[in-house]
């Protein structure tokens, strides 16, 4: 059997959406969404962004872990600034 990740159409009803959202979280842990107005080229760079990060070696992607003490950070270049 092979399944597909929940895709949420963003013109929908709201509330539609949300019970979408809410469901697919609980069921998959993520979703896709549709019809979100982002430009196109953002989202392509983006996901280059992701490919690159995640075909790091293991100790390149540690050295920029959050922890539980510390979750969050913004990045200013190559360079975690907490």
């Amino acid at each position: 059997m092979h399944a597909t990740v929940p895709m949420i159409d963003l013109h929908g009803p709201a509330d539609q959406c949300v019970e979408q959202m809410a469901r697919a979280c609980a069921d998959w842990g993520l979703f896709q969404v549709s019809n979100h107005d982002i430009d196109a080229g953002l989202v392509r760079a983006l996901q280059a962004a992701s490919r690159a990060f995640f075909q790091q070696s293991l100790a390149a992607k540690q050295a920029v872990a959050r922890g539980l003490d510390q979750p969050l950070a913004t990045m200013t270049g190559n360079s975690p600034r907490t």
